[in-house]
């Protein structure tokens, strides 16, 4: 069981999130952005958060239901505050 895709992803405000079938596209005010979903992932939105469920217990869908929440994260992250590179000078 993968504990990263069991999170659940809260959508802000600002963004504005569409599903089609294998589709979820992420629009904010930075900009647009689009991932595909295999098919042995499912992803509901609903009440602002979206969840992530694999469809089956096969191994290739466990490996990418971690993978493909985290990547719709960090879309609503690149719409909303964009990209952000720390320097640390010592």
């Amino acid at each position: 069981m993968s504990r990263i895709g069991k999170q659940p992803i809260s959508i802000p405000e600002t963004v504005e999130v569409t599903l089609d079938k294998h589709l979820i596209t992420v629009k904010g005010p930075k900009g647009k952005l689009d991932l595909s979903i295999p098919s042995l992932i499912s992803v509901i939105q609903k009440d602002g958060v979206i969840t992530v469920k694999p469809k089956n217990t096969a191994k290739e869908a466990l490996s990418l239901w971690g993978t493909i929440q985290k990547l719709i994260s960090n879309n609503i992250v690149g719409v909303t505050e964009g990209f952000i590179k720390k320097l640390n000078i010592t």
